[in-house]
């Protein structure tokens, strides 16, 4: 038998399943299933497949079965003709009902895509009224009464950089970066390290990330020490944290020594927690024995408003100058100039001015004598003080003792500069008593405005009945938004995913979808998986920026997998859509072969069995 002959006969010995395997790749050589049925318009009927496919099956069944009775023969072509049909009304419903729903599905795409446009609009609105309130701080100057603005600026000549600070790389850091950065050694951008894991709470800037992060590394395996945090933590990609450490301690050492020697001033400062003011609460001791007396009068006022029932609370306002809200015991901010507040110091003047501690006047102005406030039982800040008391040089000292260098300033090889007070670049304007509340009030207003549009919980006080529903309102929709996405997805992937279950069922694993109509599919997808990561690099970073906003993010999270997973079994999944498809074809297929009424009840049936 020649090749020819063999390969005549296994084509008239087919199975049913061969024929359509054989046809739908020949109807898949289109790209989409309207462009091969377009094709076959005004050919012979012999040409469309329901003429087509039973001639061919009729063929193969005689020719399997030569020699065999009519009746034998007729009844294995209707046995087969049924599996036929079924396998090619399942493959048309599998491609229509696709056709069908991509309408509905590309809507509820561009629903999920107009809700996180909105979103990611707030996010831009509220960046931008975060970067208008930070640039709030170095234009409109801090309004500050006459004589708390001269304990500020006393403070600031005076000013003590503690050992802790130092420790902490307040003031070393910057010499040591520039000093490297001159050496040519290559920075990795800005918070790079908090890119390698998950921040709670999120920073208020955004990170760098790591596709960003690793061209900076020499190679792959010092990449991966950065990442696992083992190494290379020092801000530098060719500086380990060893040598970076060397130096950082050599620097210090070297700061220290000059304390030592006496060529720069020691100074030393008391930590007062009840001064109602950041700054003025790390309060300089100059001469290591006296205080400012305004300082002390602020202190005794807020531990005698602590007494009192009241508390403090962080400020909306960013200037590292503004004074911390007081609320009274309901919770109820008291603005400054209230009757309650001003009594609550005059009470505390008054019995400051009691205290026997020695008064001396030090570049005009008072100051007490500190061991003798210590001694003074009738103090209100109460506590054993001393051990809040720091020691560390004395700024000005220190930067006489560089222009003395005359630019030649170094400590252990690494330029040094004069240091700066950290309210250097923060204005300022003193103000009389009686015009502070107003001008606070201005202020606070303003600033209250622009909080309003932050989509996050701000680490502010107040906050206003407008801001937290604006907050809470944002949350919702990304709440909403991220179960409506998940939902999108879940429905579409049932598309694909009841394809391949079909595929592997009944078609031998060959593809059920025409190429294009699989591209849409994909498409889809990807506009969701688009749309996801947008998401998360826009919208997610929001719920958890503020000191609230993890926790309340992580529920958020929770609440929405619980409605998703709730509303799963009324959602169509893969299996339940192959079924119906498959329910389907089954009655097409009795329809057919004149049984349409058995065909009704059947898809009647799967109705009721579903609760469809």
């Amino acid at each position: 038998m020649t090749l020819a002959t063999r390969l005549s006969a296994a084509e008239h010995h087919r199975t049913p399943k061969e024929i359509v395997l054989a046809w739908m790749r020949e109807a898949h050589a289109y790209h989409s299933y309207l462009a091969y049925w377009t094709d076959l318009r005004g050919q012979p009927d012999e040409a469309y497949p329901l003429f087509r496919l039973p001639r061919e099956n009729g063929d193969a069944v005689r020719a399997r079965l030569k020699g065999r009775s009519q009746p034998e023969i007729d009844a294995e072509i209707g046995r087969t003709q049924k599996s036929l049909l079924f396998l090619f009304h399942l493959h048309s419903q599998v491609n229509e009902g696709l056709l069908t729903d991509l309408g509905e599905l590309r809507k509820q795409i561009a629903l999920v895509w107009s809700v996180l446009h909105e979103l990611l609009f707030e996010t831009q609105v509220s960046d931008h009224y975060l970067f208008l309130s930070q640039r709030l701080d170095e234009a409109w100057p801090y309004p500050l009464e006459e004589e708390t603005a001269q304990a500020v600026a006393a403070a600031e000549t005076g000013g003590v950089e503690t050992w802790r600070a130092v420790e902490e790389g307040a003031i070393t850091q910057g010499w040591l970066e520039a000093q490297l950065i001159g050496e040519g050694r290559t920075q990795l951008p800005w918070a790079a390290g908090l890119a390698r894991g998950d921040i709670a709470p999120r920073p208020l800037f955004p990170l760098p990330t790591l596709e960003e992060i690793r061209p900076f590394f020499k190679d792959e395996e010092t990449y991966q020490t950065f990442l696992s945090a083992s190494d290379y933590n020092s801000g530098f990609a060719d500086v380990t944290d060893h040598d970076y450490e060397e130096r950082w301690d050599a620097v210090e050492t070297a700061l220290r020594d000059l304390v030592r020697t006496g060529a720069v001033k020691e100074g030393a400062v008391l930590h007062l927690e009840t001064v109602p003011h950041e700054f003025l609460a790390d309060a300089p001791l100059t001469q290591g024995e006296w205080i400012d007396r305004h300082v002390l009068l602020l202190a005794e006022w807020g531990a005698l408003l602590k007494k009192r029932g009241y508390r403090r609370e962080t400020s909306a306002d960013n200037h590292v100058l503004a004074y911390s809200p007081i609320l009274d015991k309901s919770g109820k901010e008291v603005t400054p100039g209230d009757e309650r507040l001003e009594q609550r110091r005059a009470e505390a003047e008054a019995h400051l001015a009691t205290c026997p501690a020695k008064i001396e006047t030090i570049d005009g102005r008072p100051y007490l004598f500190l061991p003798d406030y210590l001694a003074w039982k009738g103090r209100l800040v109460k506590g054993a003080l001393t051990k809040d008391i720091r020691t560390g040089l004395v700024r000005e000292s220190f930067n006489e003792w560089v222009r003395r260098q005359q630019g030649k300033a170094e400590l252990a090889g690494v330029p040094v500069k004069e240091i700066e007070p950290w309210t250097a670049g923060f204005p300022r304007e003193a103000v009389p008593a009686f015009k502070l509340a107003e001008r606070l009030a201005a202020r606070r207003e303003v600033i209250l405005e622009m909080n309003r549009f932050l989509t996050f919980d701000a680490m502010v006080h107040p906050k206003t009945e407008a801001s937290l529903k604006h907050t809470e309102r944002f949350r919702r929709r990304a709440r909403q938004w991220a179960q409506l996405h998940e939902e999108a997805r879940a429905e579409i992937a049932s598309y694909p995913d009841a394809e391949e279950l079909l595929s592997r069922r009944y078609f031998s694993g060959e593809p059920v979808y025409f190429p294009g109509t699989k591209e849409e599919l994909d498409d889809l997808l990807a506009d969701l998986a688009q749309m996801e990561e947008l998401y998360r690099e826009g919208v997610e970073p929001e719920l958890t920026r503020g000191p609230e906003s993890r926790a309340e993010a992580t529920e958020a999270q929770d609440a929405t997998a619980g409605q998703v997973q709730e509303k799963q079994g009324g959602s169509m999944n893969a299996g339940r859509y192959a079924s119906h498809l498959v329910v389907l074809a089954r009655a097409e297929t009795l329809d057919n072969i004149g049984r349409k009424n058995e065909g009704i009840r059947l898809v009647e049936e799967w109705l009721e069995e579903t609760g469809l």
